[in-house]
């Protein structure tokens, strides 16, 4: 039983941190990614949509330093427009949330993207990343 009862208190501080996320995650973008960032449109107008999401984008750092990356974002963010369900998509787009995690990231996704392809492979290697 002490196991279990272990078990119970990791798991509601497992749900107390996403909670926690959540919160987070309901920030302001505007505070969050240090840029101005309009209303999303409705998510129905896809093309509104899509065209907000590069507006958005265009005014933030990342946009200055990875642009090849940020296009790249943009059409895997229309791919997951077509693939994800009009709420989940909602809620990736609401309030600049998506805008403000490329902005985030872009930095990291480039130095991944430098160091696996600064690495050379014998054939049969493989390395874990």
């Amino acid at each position: 039983n002490k196991g279990r009862s272990r078990s119970r208190a990791e798991l509601s501080q497992a749900e107390a941190a996403n909670r926690k996320q959540d919160a987070e995650d309901d920030q302001d973008p505007e505070e969050a990614a240090g840029a101005d960032l309009n209303k999303a449109p409705e998510v129905d107008d896809d093309a509104n949509c899509l065209e907000w999401l590069r507006s958005e984008v265009q005014k933030l750092p990342v946009w200055q330093d990875y642009p090849e990356l940020v296009e790249e974002a943009l059409l895997v963010m229309e791919k997951w427009r077509d693939r994800f369900s009009k709420r989940l998509w909602s809620r990736i787009v609401n309030r600049g949330r998506i805008v403000k995690e490329l902005n985030e990231s872009g930095p990291v996704i480039d130095s991944c993207r430098e160091m696996i392809n600064s690495m050379t492979l014998q054939p049969e290697q493989k390395i874990l990343i």
